[in-house]
């Protein structure tokens, strides 16, 4: 029995950690090509249902409750680690990379901050005298 206990839990565990992801992959697996997204979620929901496979009605139940919260889990750890834009740089090359643009302003803001400390300086220069 307790052996049942452990697998229910850990499998229910696998179960959020397979949902969480899928969400967030189809999404991402969507940007790159369309075509490929529905087979995934496919894919995904036959591996989900295969680990709902049970020997009791109550075994079933209390995987699918127990995965409720460890999704909660498993999401949140998601979001704070910013996995679906660390998985977008792997598929999608050049992502997250800095455009022209933001390069231009970002020199501006350089040329800004260097003004500034220049002028302070000679301020303090001036005064000095």
């Amino acid at each position: 029995m307790k052996f049942k206990t452990i697998n229910t839990i850990i499998c229910s565990a696998t179960m959020s950690v397979i949902t969480v992801s899928a969400i967030f992959l189809a999404e991402i697996i969507g940007i790159a090509n369309e075509l490929f997204r529905l087979p995934y979620l496919l894919i995904v929901a036959v591996i989900y249902a295969a680990m709902l496979l049970s020997e009791s009605k109550k075994q079933l139940l209390l995987k699918w409750v127990l995965s409720l919260p460890f999704s909660f889990f498993c999401f949140e750890y998601f979001w704070q680690t910013h996995y679906s834009i660390r998985a977008l740089n792997w598929i999608i090359e050049g992502y997250g990379t800095q455009s022209a643009g933001g390069n231009f302003s970002g020199f501006i803001v350089l040329i800004a901050f260097v003004n500034k400390k220049l002028s302070h300086l000679t301020n303090k220069k001036v005064s000095q005298l």
